[in-house]
């Protein structure tokens, strides 16, 4: 008789050790439909704009270091022609200018976000903030992300003209660097 009770022990564990089991597997497919639906995009979504930051305040550090050592503004670009009584009467893009800038730049860049990556440009997400409620964002454990140069830098310098008044004209040289970066964070 000992016998038959152990063997009944047994057939009711098993039904109940498949019922856990198949809880868990089901709790997890469905933890993994959350997550990727719902918090791996809010993650990719705080990652940009945090990167964004990062990247704006490195690159303009860059480039104020690098043109004030070697002495470049945004005059150097320009070429002006002038009449006999001194009075400009046109402008052209010094092109080699153009380029020295650039190059100058997107070294200045390039080697800034080199040293990040040996010191590692990283940033912490609370945990509540990916849970989309207002009353939770700011709290929790923080999630570790580190941003990854891939090595892809382009830099160009864009001349804008634009009307300032009568006979006057506004000229504007801008600096766009885009940088090829990707984000490393937990459960990716």
């Amino acid at each position: 008789m000992p016998e038959a009770s152990s063997k009944r022990r047994v057939k009711r564990r098993k039904p109940r050790l498949v019922l856990i089991l198949s809880g868990l597997l089901i709790f997890l497919i469905l933890a993994g439909i959350f997550w990727g639906e719902r918090v791996k995009p809010l993650v990719l979504q705080f990652a940009e704009a945090r990167c964004k930051v990062l990247l704006t305040d490195m690159v303009n550090q860059a480039i104020a270091d690098r043109m004030s050592e070697e002495g470049l503004s945004g005059f150097d670009v320009m070429q002006f022609e002038k009449d006999d009584s001194g009075s400009v009467v046109a402008m052209q893009v010094d092109t080699i200018s153009v380029n020295q800038i650039k190059s100058v730049i997107s070294l200045a860049v390039s080697e800034s976000l080199s040293d990040t990556e040996t010191d590692g440009l990283a940033f912490s997400i609370p945990l509540g903030n990916l849970t989309g409620l207002e009353w939770l964002s700011g709290h929790g454990p923080l999630i570790r992300c580190h941003v990854i140069y891939e090595g892809g830098l382009t830099t160009d310098l864009v001349n804008s003209f634009s009307s300032s008044g009568i006979n006057q004209t506004h000229y504007q040289t801008l600096i766009s660097v885009t940088a090829s970066l990707s984000v490393a964070f937990p459960l990716a």
